[in-house]
């Protein structure tokens, strides 16, 4: 007899589910809803869930007409508002695993009781060799926003194809945010070999499709949820995970918790880049992580600057050689004074007392720096081509114009001649 397909089962099945209970209405718009008391000024709030208007109590955070517990939220409006929430019910039919996923819409407004509409919007079916199926409502064409689908239409299956709805959203674990999962659990013998159990999926961050999905192919997850290390799965993404491996199999080989992820993960990049030993605990598992990280921070400016120093050292030779001609070179008019910049000093200290990036034009080719000042105060940072001695730019603090732009220009090409002269000779 010729095996059912997983579509074929999908659909059969899919007929036999049955309907939200009362329970699990309930217990959706309690746990998956926002519940929250508007605070329109004064000292009254406003319950959105039954509507009523009372003063709120010190210490006391739940409605006295209906007993919701509430969040206050500052707001003046007076209209209807809609949200959307998502909640999930994980089940077993015959040998797939299903999630269903409900949409929860949310209608709140002040003086009125909340309203709510319920669609099923999608059933996941996968079995234990990762063959799977997804049943679903059609979606509005051309969206991709998460209140896209057809509520009209009824349920069918999506095939696997990369150009329509399933292959976009490929089991759903990269579009359904992770909401509320109904407590009462039913998991296949295989997903709980892999080490599912029922508060798992109030633990991690995930949806309940990426979860299962990931303990039925990937190793590294089933190990780390075995392990107990959830905190990693919730704060590192899945490259991240793959790239600092063994560093993680090393934090929970010795139970180590960095108090920081992201600072932790820069450490690791920082040792590897100083070469030191990334497998080795006394500089990835340190005991105070903050410390270590700052350590390699500066070892990292101090290889930088040996690396600066280097480079200046090569540019400096070629500088000396190409601009030293122009060094004897001044124009001087009254109390100004134009002359070039002569070390990697004097660039720094340019570009500090400018503030502009002046230092970066140390060795340029074929561009010569001069410094236009009154009195010694600096007026401007000029730049020449070395080629035909026109300016290129004349820039004051900031990257400003200067004051006196137009006469110091005037008063540079009156004197262009000393540098050309200067060039001739050398």
């Amino acid at each position: 007899m010729r095996k059912e397909t997983i579509n074929k089962k999908a659909e059969r099945l899919s007929a036999k589910l049955p309907p939200l209970t009362e329970a699990q209405t309930k217990y959706a718009i309690r746990h998956s809803c926002d519940h929250k008391a508007l605070l329109r000024g004064g000292n009254e709030l406003y319950c959105l869930e039954c509507g009523c208007k009372f003063k709120p109590k010190f210490g006391k955070d739940k409605c006295p007409h209906c007993g919701t517990k509430y969040t206050v939220e500052k707001s003046r409006r007076v209209s209807w508002k809609k949200e959307i929430f998502v909640f999930n019910i994980i089940t077993t039919k015959e040998d797939l695993q299903i999630i269903r996923s409900f949409y929860i819409h949310q209608y709140t407004c002040p003086m009125h009781p909340a309203q709510y509409k319920i669609y099923e919007v999608s059933q996941w079916f996968i079995d234990g060799d990762r063959n799977e199926a997804a049943i679903a409502r059609p979606r509005k064409p051309l969206t991709r926003y998460i209140d896209g689908f057809n509520y009209d239409k009824d349920m069918k299956l999506q095939r696997k194809n990369y150009y329509t709805y399933y292959g976009s959203f490929h089991g759903f674990s990269s579009y359904f945010v992770t909401g509320c999962v109904y407590p009462y659990v039913r998991l296949l013998p295989i997903v709980e070999r892999n080490g599912a159990y029922r508060q798992l999926f109030e633990q991690c961050t995930h949806s309940p499709h990426y979860i299962i999905e990931k303990l039925l192919s990937d190793n590294t997850f089933e190990s780390l949820v075995k392990c107990g290390r959830i905190d990693i799965l919730n704060t590192l993404r899945e490259d991240e995970i793959c790239n600092f491996l063994p560093q993680i199999r090393l934090a929970v080989r010795h139970n180590y918790y960095p108090a920081d992820f992201q600072l932790w993960t820069d450490t690791i990049c920082m040792a590897r880049d100083l070469g030191y030993d990334t497998m080795s605990p006394k500089y990835i598992l340190p005991k105070d992580l903050t410390a270590m990280h700052d350590l390699f921070v500066r070892k990292q400016n101090e290889q930088r600057r040996r690396e600066e120093i280097r480079r200046c050292k090569v540019k400096k030779e070629e500088f000396l050689k190409r601009c030293s001609k122009f060094f004897g070179v001044c124009i001087v008019s009254d109390d100004i004074e134009i002359k070039p910049l002569k070390s990697y000093e004097e660039f720094i200290d340019e570009g500090e007392k400018m503030h502009h990036c002046v230092a970066t034009y140390f060795g340029r080719p074929g561009s010569l720096i001069l410094s236009a000042r009154e009195k010694g105060k600096r007026l401007a940072t000029i730049e020449l081509d070395t080629k035909n001695f026109n300016v290129v730019q004349c820039r004051g603090a900031c990257n400003q114009v200067p004051e006196k732009y137009d006469f110091l220009i005037d008063l540079f090409n009156r004197n262009k001649r000393l540098f050309k002269r200067a060039n001739k000779n050398a």
